[in-house]
């Protein structure tokens, strides 16, 4: 059974459930943003690799040349078409990409501010192109790509979101655990029994394993553990602060070990809840990520 709620405002819930910092909060919106830059891949490569298509032909309305170079000067180019075409008695639109010039004929559209074919000297042409006849509006001219990244990369992409997704998901269930603790905990404080340095390190700091006991309302006398690499946080009072569940007090935590964690009062109460300013690295991401979708949307 839970105790009484402990007020924690719903910032300073968000910020225990990143993992309050920078990094944390980044990696959750790498992942939205991983997702969303994954579903356009998918949609224009491997979605429709199964499905039939058909051929047709298609007029070239824009051509635009793409310059590239790498660390070492070393120029490429690639080339984005948009082209027209008619299905059912219908017509679309779309583009295409390659990494080859497959409309030599139009090597100076990208010169006349992407005006049509039609409006510049060069005669409009038409290409063989192919489309899918599930979803006819996912077509490219034959030779070329219906996405300007090949499928591969929506694969590796995959695989690299559910790794985060999945890293995401165990801290996240960590983090809820200690957020259960912060509202609905008994407060109390432990003094130091023991500690063990493992052999992990972080930033040159080997991570201890620290032992604190507590008494519980019960009368009994329970320990908890914690590691972390950050010894002042643990060494600087005589007792630190403990939350433990009321019916099973040997789920306990040791406050002052996770930095985001906000202080606690003698009282047992939050000394300081999280301000806005706090969330100024989420609102930045979040543009980012904003902007990210408006890319690749």
């Amino acid at each position: 059974m839970k105790t009484t709620q402990r007020y924690v405002s719903y910032i300073t819930q968000l910020r225990v459930l990143t993992g309050g910092t920078p990094m944390g909060i980044s990696l959750f919106l790498l992942v939205v943003s991983g997702i969303v830059f994954n579903l356009v891949t998918l949609d224009s490569e491997l979605m429709y690799a199964g499905d039939e298509w058909a051929t047709t032909q298609s007029t070239l309305l824009y051509k635009e040349i793409i310059e590239s170079e790498d660390d070492e000067g070393n120029v490429s180019y690639s080339y984005e078409y948009t082209i027209s075409y008619i299905v059912a008695g219908a017509s679309y639109s779309t583009t295409c990409y390659s990494n080859k010039d497959i409309a030599p004929k139009h090597s100076l559209i990208q010169l006349e501010a992407y005006l049509p074919a039609e409006l510049t000297n060069q005669p409009a042409k038409t290409y063989p192109t192919e489309y899918n006849t599930n979803k006819p509006h996912v077509a490219r001219i034959i030779g070329s790509k219906s996405a300007p990244y090949a499928a591969w990369v929506g694969v590796l992409v995959s695989i690299f979101a559910l790794a985060i997704l999945f890293w995401v998901i165990i801290n996240y269930r960590k983090n809820s655990q200690l957020l259960d603790l912060l509202m609905f905990g008994i407060y109390t404080r432990g003094k130091y029994q023991s500690h063990i340095t493992t052999n992990t390190s972080i930033n040159d700091s080997p991570v201890v394993i620290y032992k604190f006991g507590f008494r519980a309302q019960d009368g009994k006398q329970y320990s908890t553990k914690g590691k972390t690499h950050q010894y002042h946080l643990v060494e600087d009072e005589e007792t630190e602060a403990i939350l433990y569940q009321a019916n099973n007090p040997k789920k306990a935590i040791i406050c002052d070990i996770y930095t985001y964690m906000p202080k606690l009062a003698q009282s047992g109460e939050l000394e300081k809840q999280t301000s806005f300013l706090g969330l100024t690295p989420l609102v930045l991401l979040l543009a980012i990520s904003a902007g990210i979708y408006y890319l690749f949307s």
